[in-house]
């Protein structure tokens, strides 16, 4: 019963999108109007060496060096007269993961043989695994791309047969998925590692997926949505830290709320520079382990987060989990697994289609109680959080000074500051900006800009060492000296300066006072 109601809930918010999907794998999730096609694409980053220059006995190596990138694709497509894939098409492409070509025998076993020692696949009856690898999926291999741009969902990062059906879900709703499986940092090493070379070897890969959507005549490149599972969670929530075609971030049981270091001291980490919705799913089981002031630091995205609250497994917030118990894997656990294998897949849906696409009913979906989406009330605990009025970017404020004038810039820096009641940018970003116009030969703008920042903090020696440089270069000698001593007497009282600094400064703004005036 509970899940007739949750679709007759699904359908009634959605109905121009509803028909039934011809794969078992999906349960009840409804397709949207496009036949889904798919793509493999294997390729290397030759920037990235992935294999070293030499083995241990000091000889060259021969062959392929470049880091190996098997690129999975998912589309919105004309309807296929071939079959469609099956579950086991997608599990083939894990033999070739991270080396291209024919594999031997015992390698393939052996990469098959690790997909299933994951829990959702041990201990089924006679024949299940058989079972599954047989069933067909919604997709269509290499089937004609539906004409238009499709916004772009990078899944981060896995194998395709782990999260298959609702990469199909998404590309049948319009939405382009594409992912790649993840690989060590180098040949041999494990395929995650809590370290920075693996974060940004990680986010690397999610860029090099982008690079190569962008290639594509049916992506629309500006409009992009992260998907993160597991460790995944942490590479998208960097990705979103970057890029400013992401509109918005799932996160699918991933671990980016956890503590860890490495993470943190990423140099692009900055909470702050996150500006859009993010969607949390995980189990209560996780809840404990993660920092709260994590998910407070997000304090300019909306955020929404929804706990599962029956006993799963990390596999199900991908789709093989749920594939197990199709042919008869945790029979018992049966009902809790479908329950939540729908919900997350619908939420994950409307999240994208209200925050890419602008879909009203999926904001509507998103505002009701997840029992009135035919979840049923014991499956998970929701809570929302607004975001705060964002300040600008260091980004924005350099492209609205480059692109629209020092007037216009500046007129809007006052209108900012006047309704938050506070400078809108650090005193580091407009001294930055300032002096890129300093180099260039252009002054008198420098030192507009420098005037705005000594408003804005009046209490920096820095700021007034910084303008007497701008009145220096426009040959203003005497007024370049006032800002030098303006600044050493902001020095006597400035706190919050190491020795060093508080030397630098002083040693800049005496030179100034010290030079002579060829004027005299």
């Amino acid at each position: 019963m509970r899940f007739i109601l949750s679709t007759v809930l699904l359908v009634a918010a959605i109905p121009s999108l509803a028909q039934e999907s011809s794969s078992p794998l999906w349960g009840q999730l409804e397709a949207g109007p496009n036949a889904v096609g798919f793509r493999v694409t294997e390729t290397y980053d030759r920037s990235r060496p992935y294999r070293p220059l030499r083995n241990l006995s000091g000889r060259l190596r021969e062959g392929e060096r470049g880091r190996p990138i098997q690129i999975s694709i998912w589309y919105p497509a004309e309807k296929s007269a071939s079959q469609p894939m099956t579950w086991a098409d997608y599990f083939s492409l894990v033999a070739t993961e991270p080396e291209f070509g024919p594999v031997p025998d015992d390698r393939k076993r052996a990469r098959e043989r690790v997909f299933q020692i994951f829990p959702p696949f041990q201990n089924g009856p006679d024949g299940a695994f058989e079972r599954l690898r047989r069933l067909r999926t919604g997709a269509f291999r290499d089937a004609v791309p539906r004409k238009g741009k499709f916004p772009l969902i990078v899944w981060s990062l896995g194998s395709a047969v782990l999260f298959q059906t609702s990469a199909e879900y998404l590309a049948s709703h319009g939405y382009v998925v594409i992912s790649a499986p993840r690989i060590a940092f180098a040949a041999g090493l494990p395929d995650t590692n809590q370290d920075r070379l693996d974060y940004d070897s990680k986010v690397r890969d999610m860029e090099f997926l982008i690079s190569h959507a962008s290639a594509l005549p049916f992506v629309d490149i500006q409009n992009i949505g992260l998907t993160g599972f597991s460790a995944g969670g942490r590479w998208a929530l960097l990705e979103a830290m970057r890029n400013s075609n992401v509109k918005a971030m799932v996160s699918l049981d991933s671990v980016f709320l956890w503590d860890e270091p490495n993470f943190r001291t990423m140099p692009f980490h900055d909470p702050d520079s996150v500006r859009i919705p993010v969607l949390h799913m995980t189990r209560r089981e996780w809840v404990p382990r993660e920092n709260p002031a994590s998910w407070d630091a997000l304090r300019y995205s909306d955020r929404m987060s929804l706990i599962f609250e029956k006993p799963l497994d990390h596999f199900d917030f991908v789709s093989a989990g749920y594939a197990s118990t199709v042919t008869g894997y945790r029979p018992d656990q049966k009902v809790d697994i479908s329950d939540a294998f729908h919900a997350w897949n619908r939420y994950l849906l409307n999240f994208f289609d209200a925050h890419i696409k602008g879909v009203s009913q999926a904001r509507a979906f998103l505002e009701r109680r997840p029992e009135q989406n035919g979840v049923p009330q014991e499956v998970v605990t929701t809570r929302n959080i607004k975001a705060l009025p964002p300040p600008p970017t260091d980004a924005q404020l350099a492209a609205d000074i480059d692109e629209a004038g020092i007037d216009e810039a500046i007129s809007a820096y006052r209108r900012l500051w006047k309704e938050t009641g506070q400078p809108p940018t650090r005193e580091n970003t407009l001294n930055g900006v300032a002096y890129t116009r300093l180099f260039t030969g252009r002054a008198d703008e420098a030192i507009s800009l420098l005037e705005l920042n000594a408003e804005a903090y009046p209490s920096s020696s820095n700021v007034y060492d910084s303008l007497g440089d701008a009145y220096l270069q426009a040959g203003n000698i005497k007024r370049a000296r006032a800002m030098a001593e303006r600044a050493l007497e902001m020095l006597k009282t400035e706190g919050g300066l190491t020795p060093e600094r508080r030397e630098a400064i002083r040693a800049s703004a005496q030179a100034k006072i010290d030079r002579p005036d060829p004027g005299r």
